[in-house]
This record gives C-alpha cells, structure tokens and sequence, in this order.
C-alpha cells in the first residue's frame, strides 16, 4: 500500500521553473532593468526590440544580456506605466 503514495517534493514534469522577476526602474522616458542575478543594469525596451528581432533564436524567455541567465519577463503594464 505504501508503493502507491507518492511524493509531492519533487517538480512536476511540464511545470515550468518560476523565473526571479527583473527589478524595473523609470528614468524620464527610458525603463531600466536590473537583473537579479547579477545587479547588471540594461534597457529593457531596447533588449525587447533587439530580441525581436533575432527570429533565429529558438529560446522563449527573456534572458540578462550580462550573465544570459533567464529572467521572468515584465508585465505589459510595466512597460506603458
């Protein structure tokens, strides 16, 4: 009876990893992001548009352009507020 129980400690499987959330800061008209893995401090609107434009790329998720770890994506209210 005891080999049907299962452990709920492990991830499950499809469940993506929670991403730490990048820290935003507006300066007059420009929006900066720091990355939380590294403190590095970049443009996020200009990351965005430079990662639109590589189609090539086959990874989803906004990555630091200092360290290339992934980081969670702001909120689209983030980006207009």
């Amino acid at each position: 009876m005891s080999g049907l129980l299962q452990s709920t400690d492990s991830p499950a499987a499809g469940i993506p990893p929670v991403l730490p959330e990048l820290i935003l800061t507006r300066k007059g008209a420009v929006l900066y992001a720091t990355c939380p893995h590294c403190q590095s401090i970049w443009n996020m609107k200009e990351r965005i548009r430079r990662r639109a434009r590589k189609a090539e790329t086959a990874r989803s998720e906004l990555t630091c352009p200092a360290c290339d770890k992934p980081v969670a994506p702001p909120q689209v209210s983030d980006l207009h507020g």
